[in-house]
């Protein structure tokens, strides 16, 4: 899995935008030599997590927060 933290602009951009940037995140994980899917993190309003993420995943990203996630972030991407 190759999580990608956004901010929280990414939730007022169209589906097509935000699934046009899965996409890109999805090529340049691969570009970079990361295996999995990939899903979206922002933080939503009232603390609460938002994200996209294949279905076989959802169930995870329901069960944790964000600041689990940022402290479990092991590598970074740029480009």
């Amino acid at each position: 899995m190759v999580i990608f933290p956004v901010t929280g602009s990414f939730a007022f951009r169209s589906k097509e935008e935000q699934l046009s940037m899965i996409r890109l995140f999805q090529a340049k994980s691969k570009a970079a030599g990361f295996k999995g899917n990939v899903a979206v993190v922002w933080d939503g309003e009232g603390g609460k997590m938002n994200f996209i993420a294949p279905p076989n995943q959802q169930g995870f990203f329901e069960s944790v927060t964000s600041s689990f996630i940022e402290a479990n972030l092991n590598k970074s991407i740029s480009w």
